[in-house]
């Protein structure tokens, strides 16, 4: 019998890389092209500057998004979804269609 802790579940790996409020917002908007932290910032009004860093540090560490700084005064941040990231474009659109599904069934 195998113990548990050898057994690999990938729908549990799965929300531990992608799980928190923020990812899927932030992998949306990357997934229509590279963005300034700025742009990701005014999208996405409700999250404060330093939860947007230590997200997209973490999506970066995920090998999901890409980070590029351009030597500029004042220096120019651009964030972009990585080969592995873009993979995510289907599970997103279903999640998206999902979504206006249950508002439209729930009201909510």
């Amino acid at each position: 019998m195998k113990n548990n802790a050898d057994v690999f579940c990938p729908i549990s790996h799965a929300f531990t890389v992608l799980g928190g409020k923020w990812k899927f917002t932030i992998i949306s908007y990357l997934l229509e092209g590279p963005k300034r932290f700025k742009e990701l910032a005014l999208s996405i009004r409700e999250v404060s500057p330093r939860m947007l860093t230590l997200v997209l540090k973490d999506l970066e560490v995920q090998g999901l998004v890409t980070r590029t700084v351009y030597p500029e005064v004042p220096p120019r941040v651009v964030y972009q979804i990585t080969a592995l990231g873009e993979t995510l474009g289907p599970l997103m659109a279903e999640v998206r269609k999902w979504g206006f599904l249950h508002r439209a069934t729930t009201g909510q």
